[in-house]
């Protein structure tokens, strides 16, 4: 006897019922570690790999050098990252 499919949950379809496509969403506020990526991290680890580097690598170097990071250090870019998440959700 074959087995019955569980029957889907209806609040999963009324989710995506209500996403419609094509619709843009609103970016959200960078994080602290993005924006250090964007400012100092991709050059940084550039820099330490070489030019030849590809984005999978830089993106690894740079997360190591984050992790590597006191909490001192990334203070001053978790304040920018709260400064623009503010001025987002105004």
């Amino acid at each position: 006897m074959a087995k019955k499919a569980a029957p889907k949950s209806p609040t999963k379809k009324a989710a995506k019922a209500k996403t419609v496509p094509g619709a843009k969403r609103a970016p959200r506020a960078m994080s602290s570690y993005m924006f250090w990526m964007t400012t100092e991290g991709r050059a940084a680890s550039k820099k330490k790999l070489g030019a030849n580097a590809t984005i999978g690598e830089i993106g690894k170097e740079a997360g190591k050098m984050w992790a590597q990071k006191s909490d001192k250090e990334k203070e001053d870019w978790k304040q920018k990252a709260l400064k623009a998440f503010a001025a987002k959700n105004k």
